[in-house]
């Protein structure tokens, strides 16, 4: 009887899950609505694309497409005409307007593809979710130049406007092809934003043309061990790295074309040991700093918030920073800064006094003001870590809590 009941349970459940064909189930993340229709679509070296020209960057989108399919899947996908048998057509869409930006349709019938959208994102989220569902199968397609797509209507949009992921470059120091790559991932699962940690205590990765000690000094240490893991390189050698500004403006027109906003992160007023050991009149005692053998995250030595040259150095850096990024947003960190220094610094201490601080903490939100309006008034809003919750928030900054949910609600 046992035996009876296992296998019918087996088959109800190969029956359920065989109504959403295999080649739709590896969709990242899962689409808000797949029903699946009889029939297939051929997709092979016969099969064209046409795109809107009432859509706005709906060309720029089918390109992007014929470049994955022949560079994945080896199939030669040409321009063509939306009436032509086994096309994939790019279009606007005629009602749904509530998918937003981002939102779109997929139908999947026997003799086309049609993807819809409001715009061209959505049309570039559509394109990766047709290339999702045939990566399993690029050997084959590759092989045989052909595959048939079952009949399917996809419907999606994202949950969260802001889907992002962060990457430090300053302890562990990647290229510029490896950064490509990375927004290439970062689209492919639709992530819209790429976080950029440009600078730490372990190095500083970005040029700035009015201080180049800051990548002539500070873009390079000792060695690469960092806590003492040796995954991290052998000791006794030069490492490092940074990225010019035409590096950077090809990073950020690469990520565009993938719909991938670039947020820079300028650490301030700690993470700061590198950019302080190149101008060391910039922290709070003054004195030469020597190259640690090995250096760890616990050297947090802030900058002087003190001392006028620093707001002039770090708003000069942001000045260059603002050129180089469309985003509306900078961010500027904030995170475990180490005060201490602060309570001995003469510089400091007559700052708190002259206007009337009573913690160290509002030195840093001081700061955080500061740069707030400075970049306001080039048209940025700031982010930073809720440790700038500490002395009081700026008025306009948005925040990333990364020590609970409590900082960011």
């Amino acid at each position: 009887m046992k035996l009876f009941y296992y296998s019918i349970l087996t088959l109800v459940l190969a029956a359920s899950c065989s109504q959403e064909p295999t080649m739709y189930s590896t969709i990242i993340p899962k689409p808000l609505s797949i029903k699946n229709y009889r029939g297939s679509f051929v997709l092979n070296n016969k099969t064209v694309i046409a795109s809107s020209a009432s859509l706005r960057g709906s060309d720029s989108v089918a390109a992007f497409l014929a470049q994955q399919a022949l560079q994945l899947f080896k199939l030669d996908i040409k321009p063509g005409n939306p009436s032509q048998p086994g096309a994939i057509i790019l279009s606007s869409i005629k009602y749904k307007n509530e998918l937003g930006d981002e939102g779109y349709v997929i139908r999947v019938n026997t003799d086309s593809i049609v993807i819809l959208a409001n715009n061209a994102k959505g049309l570039f989220y559509g394109v990766q979710t047709i290339i999702q569902a045939l990566l399993p199968y690029s050997q084959q397609l590759a092989s045989s130049g052909s595959i048939a797509m079952p009949s399917v209507e996809i419907i999606d949009q994202p949950r969260f406007p802001w889907r992002s992921m962060h990457l430090d470059v300053s302890r562990h120091f990647f290229d510029k092809e490896f950064i490509k790559k990375y927004i290439d991932i970062l689209a492919f699962h639709k992530l819209n934003v790429f976080h950029w940690h440009l600078c730490d205590n372990q190095g500083w990765r970005i040029e700035i043309k009015k201080y180049p000690q800051l990548t002539d000094i500070a873009a390079w240490r000792k060695d690469s061990t960092l806590d003492m893991n040796p995954c991290n390189g052998p000791k006794d050698q030069c490492y490092g790295g940074y990225y010019t500004q035409d590096d950077i403006r090809e990073i950020v027109q690469y990520a565009s074309e993938r719909y991938v906003t670039v947020l820079p992160e300028i650490e301030m007023p700690g993470h700061s040991w590198f950019a302080l050991y190149a101008f060391q009149e910039l922290n709070c005692n003054g004195k030469p700093w020597k190259m640690p053998d090995s250096v760890s995250f616990q050297q947090t030595g802030p900058y002087c918030l003190g001392n006028p040259k620093t707001y002039e150095f770090l708003e000069n850096v942001l000045n260059e920073v603002v050129e180089l990024f469309p985003s509306p947003y900078i961010h500027i960190g904030g995170d475990e800064c180490n005060k201490e220094p602060w309570k001995k610094c003469p510089k400091c201490q007559k700052l708190m006094k002259d206007e009337g601080m009573t913690h160290v903490d509002e030195l840093q939100s001081h700061l955080i003001k500061h740069m707030e309006k400075y970049l306001n008034a080039k048209g940025k809003q700031i982010f930073g870590w809720d440790e700038i919750l500490e002395g009081g928030l700026a008025p306009g900054a948005a925040v990333m809590s990364w020590r609970g949910e409590e900082g960011g609600i």
